[in-house]
């Protein structure tokens, strides 16, 4: 529990985080365990499913929103950004973005990219208000590093003995680190 603590319980407050990695790479396991670490702390928690993949009773204490679009993850943000005055402390988590706009920047990339700035800018407003966002992705490159500026990136990947989970980035911390956490652990705290 220790190694999967250090990692989802320091998500820097107020600020971005992105964990990416292959499919079947952990991330939606590593973002329920974020919750729950979350909400056993006394915290809010909003859980953004855009892949519709993801079974309510997982995401429990947590507030579970489907959001299939684009539009739809917008107007949940906006929502979260109406109530964080009255909730405190608050994650949000959106499992995954890279569900939303990568259909978008493969057919109108013009429009990902304005809807990619209108996104930066509610969650740039969701981080001034002290609320902790962590996004899910399936690659770091394109629209989400340049946009969101995250201020820690995490990948993940299955290893043998478990869970790699890299720390490409954060601001607080001058070199990467990796953690390898048993997957049985990370199964045991997402699913609590």
């Amino acid at each position: 529990m220790e190694r999967i603590d250090r990692i989802v319980g320091g998500l820097p407050v107020g600020k971005t985080s992105i964990v990416y990695g292959p499919l079947g790479s952990l991330k939606t396991y590593l973002c329920l365990a974020a919750v729950k670490t979350f909400t056993a702390r006394g915290g809010v928690a909003y859980y953004i499913d855009t892949e519709l993949k993801t079974p309510q009773e997982h995401v429990a204490p947590a507030v579970y929103v489907e959001a299939a679009d684009v539009g739809r993850l917008l107007d949940t943000l906006l929502d979260v950004s109406r109530k964080v005055r009255y909730v405190s402390p608050l994650l949000v988590v959106v499992d995954s973005i890279s569900a939303v706009m990568y259909p978008l920047v493969v057919s109108h990339p013009d429009y990902a990219k304005e809807k990619m700035r209108s996104l930066a800018y509610v969650v740039k407003r969701l981080n001034s208000e002290a609320v902790t966002i962590l996004c899910v992705s399936w690659q770091l490159r394109g629209y989400h590093g340049r946009y969101l500026d995250p201020a820690l990136v995490m990948r993940t990947e299955k290893a043998a003995d478990g869970l790699r989970v890299v720390v490409e980035r954060c601001e607080d911390m001058p070199t990467p680190f990796e953690e390898v956490v048993p997957v049985e652990e990370v199964l045991r705290v997402a699913l609590a």
